[in-house]
């Protein structure tokens, strides 16, 4: 695996993608709408604390699921990785089956 960009170029992709992706734009879009948050009525300091709170939010998601991700690469073998992918199309399928006749 190549190192090259280390860990800040890592970020910058990631940050980038993530920024770019419309379903999540529209997914903050449609809660901040339902929950009245963008409402801030020019108090700035109000605003900057909801894109903290997002940031931060965002943050400690991505730390926990690294760090989970990290302490149990090891214990994850090739055959229990391919159980594991079996079981999740297993439920993607039945989801999509649920909501195709429901």
């Amino acid at each position: 695996m190549s190192t090259r960009g280390g860990l800040f170029g890592a970020y910058l992709t990631t940050f980038f993608l993530t920024i770019t992706n419309p379903i999540t734009m529209l997914s903050f879009l449609a809660i901040f709408a339902g929950l009245r948050l963008g409402e801030t009525n020019g108090n700035y300091l109000s605003a900057s604390v909801m894109v903290l709170g997002v940031f931060l939010g965002s943050a400690a998601w991505w730390l926990t699921l690294s760090t989970g991700v990290s302490l149990l690469r090891e214990k994850f073998t090739h055959a229990l990785l391919t159980w594991v992918n079996r079981l999740a199309g297993v439920i993607i399928f039945s989801f999509g089956m649920v909501a195709l006749f429901l």
